[in-house]
């Protein structure tokens, strides 16, 4: 059983590490219902594959993993981020930062904004949340 259990979590943690490879060169942030279980579930797992783990490099990937797991917010978030990334794509020369014209683009903006403000104090709580761990259980 505690194989089976072993492989559960390694494959757990494999579609995890899929996903958000994928997120990550698709756009900013994606839905939570693209993870392949609770963030509750992939948290717990991390933790305990880091306590398992002795590398360096490979617990410092966990640690990673872990705070990225504020790239994932409700769908309604992932749709605005898309939509922004996909304004931004069109309008925005690289060269250039423009500030958008129309009512609508900087509701959008300002939107996004927001979303990127809340994945980044998602990720600062995600990182105190794991340093708390870490130096509990070394």
């Amino acid at each position: 059983m505690q194989n089976k259990s072993k492989g559960i979590v390694s494959q757990l943690l494999s579609n995890y590490g899929a996903v958000l490879e994928f997120i990550s060169s698709a756009c900013t942030c994606g839905p939570e219902q693209f993870l392949p279980a609770s963030k509750e579930t992939i948290k717990n797992e991390l933790k305990k594959y880091y306590l398992l783990n002795n590398e360096l490099e490979s617990k410092n990937l966990i640690y990673m993993n872990y705070i990225h797991l504020a790239y994932f917010v409700p769908l309604s978030d992932a749709l605005t981020a898309v939509r922004f990334e996909n304004f931004s794509k069109q309008t925005l020369s690289k060269d250039s930062k423009k500030k958008p014209t129309h009512p609508e683009d900087q509701n959008l903006n300002d939107e996004y904004s927001k979303i990127q403000s809340r994945v980044l104090m998602e990720m600062k709580k995600l990182s105190e949340e794991f340093s708390n761990f870490i130096a509990e259980h070394g």
